[in-house]
């Protein structure tokens, strides 16, 4: 009977030398060993970085001055914000309504600018009385692609019209 448990733990000892040895060539030829769970994290781990990248880039799109979490975090309003993403909103979401006033405010300052602008660069060129319809609206480029990115399936003719309805 011991003679059968030496061959026993003989075999499982061979076992764990070969397993041990395949171990040591793995990592002596450089290669790292990763099990198939570690690398599924690895995977979801850079999924979901590149995911909040992608976020910032759209936040960033909306407000420049919006660069990394630390901006974020130190916005007045960073609390709401953070309580926002808590409850399930995206980071791009939870910033928009966060922000809302903030956003909205700015549209229309842009927009009397360029309307101030476009009235003293262009008032040569029209006679009085004479109107022009939507095509003759030029909505500025920050403008323009802070519509887009608050409202992405507005048209360019609704963003003409809405631009032209508070810029008048």
């Amino acid at each position: 009977m011991e003679n059968q448990t030496e061959k026993e733990e003989m075999t499982l000892n061979t076992e764990e030398n070969e397993q041990h040895s395949e171990t040591e060539n793995v990592v002596q030829s450089g290669e790292e060993f990763v099990s198939p769970e570690r690398l599924k994290l690895r995977h979801e781990g850079e999924a979901k970085r590149r995911a909040i990248e992608a976020e910032f880039r759209k936040i960033n799109a909306i407000d420049p001055s919006v660069k990394s979490f630390d901006d974020l975090m130190l916005m007045e309003n960073a609390d709401e914000f953070a309580d926002r993403v808590r409850r399930g909103y995206s980071l791009t979401d939870a910033f928009i309504i966060t922000n809302q006033k903030k956003l909205s405010q700015r549209i229309k300052t842009a927009a009397v600018r360029s309307a101030l602008a476009r009235m003293g660069a262009k008032k040569h060129l029209t006679g009085a009385g004479t109107g022009g319809g939507e095509a003759a609206i030029d909505v500025p480029a920050e403008t323009y692609s802070l519509y887009k990115s608050l409202y992405p399936g507005i048209t360019d003719g609704e963003i003409k019209k809405h631009y032209k309805q508070h810029n008048k």
